[in-house]
């Protein structure tokens, strides 16, 4: 037979060459079409899978990114409102310590001074808290007006 080898089983064309298989026809296989339609579906899920991945990762940075500026904000202010409120302690032990020396000069006993509250502690509850806040407030709120009389005294 012309343009086949003998004992290899395949075709040869008639330039010597092996021929290229060709794709089957897909009217003449009725499971092709079914198979490009999985392959076009597996693709478009692969690709759809792709860009979610691609989005949910920039937005995972961009929540890292936003989460170290408000975490470095946070560490300003915290450490801020510590020193302001060391500040604060401070002030008011010095203006304690001014009211016992014009007391003194004044010829008024220490004794008679109004009581501060003590400074309420911090809770696990806020609310606890807050009510405690709220009571060392009006506190102070007293004190200070026994003090305003008692400087309106002075004066006059």
């Amino acid at each position: 037979r012309p343009g086949s080898r003998p004992g290899s089983g395949s075709q040869l064309l008639a330039d010597g060459r092996v021929p290229t298989p060709v794709e089957p026809d897909p009217e003449l296989s009725p499971l092709l079409p079914a198979r490009h339609a999985e392959d076009r579906l597996e693709g478009a899920l692969d690709g759809m899978v792709a860009n979610m991945y691609l989005e949910l990762s920039t937005r995972n940075r961009e929540l890292r990114s936003g989460f170290e500026v408000l975490r470095v904000e946070n560490m300003a202010l915290l450490r801020e409102h510590g020193e302001l409120r060391q500040f604060l302690l401070k002030l008011c032990a010095e203006l304690e310590s001014l009211t016992a020396d014009t007391r003194l000069a004044l010829g008024q006993p220490l004794e008679e001074r109004c009581p501060t509250p003590d400074e309420p502690g911090l809770s696990a509850c806020l609310e606890t808290e807050n009510a405690r806040l709220a009571q060392a407030s009006t506190a102070l709120g007293e004190a200070n007006a026994r003090i305003r009389e008692e400087n309106e005294k002075l004066r006059s």
